[in-house]
């Protein structure tokens, strides 16, 4: 969700949360203007981690993850995450990188965007709501930079956060992930 023309608190979509909520699991809602070039401007209001906040709180047992860091709306990210425990963001889809740029100028263009908002927030709390992500669809797919991902998370946050970001919040946003893990992990242990 996030692109369509609809708003994340709108009470037409109460019933799907009140499924992933039965059903354990998450809300995801594509927000800000990445992959710009395919939507529409009208589309674009929806598209916003604001009101994800408004309806988290309406519905705590459901995480919501406002994907993309609602570049460029990085203040409305990191207020409605900081300020909602079941609220959660990614790094995902920041490099379309359709036109041949090197990884290392997005990467800079990013981290230099961002940084300045992160002040006004505590970066343990921040990165501890932040996940890996790429929208990798394939080798040459101009979204298949994974490790130019985990390089910016590393220049954000640091790498004693790296456990957070790789692992530990996707399993709190996704718990329907973790209980995966947790069984195969199980099966592959009786297997040995």
């Amino acid at each position: 969700m996030g692109y369509q023309p609809i708003f994340a608190d709108d009470p037409k979509l109460f019933p799907v949360y009140k499924f992933c909520e039965e059903n354990n699991l998450s809300a995801v809602f594509h927000c800000g203007v990445g992959a710009s070039n395919l939507y529409s401007d009208s589309s674009k209001n929806y598209a916003s981690s604001l009101p994800i906040g408004r309806v988290a709180k309406k519905f705590p047992n459901v995480n919501f993850i406002a994907s993309h860091f609602d570049w460029p709306n990085f203040d409305d990210c990191l207020k409605v995450i900081t300020e909602n425990e079941n609220v959660f963001t990614d790094v995902s889809g920041e490099y379309e990188n359709f036109d041949g740029k090197p990884y290392a100028e997005l990467i800079e263009m990013f981290v230099s965007q961002l940084t300045p908002h992160l002040k006004n927030y505590d970066l343990n709390k921040v990165a501890k709501k932040v996940m890996f992500g790429t929208d990798y669809f394939g080798e040459g797919s101009g979204f298949d930079a994974i490790e130019e991902y985990v390089k910016t998370l590393e220049i954000l946050f640091g790498k004693e956060y790296e456990k957070y970001y790789l692992f530990e919040t996707c399993a709190r946003a996704y718990p329907k992930i973790k209980e995966y893990i947790l069984e195969n992990k199980k099966v592959d242990e009786k297997n040995q």
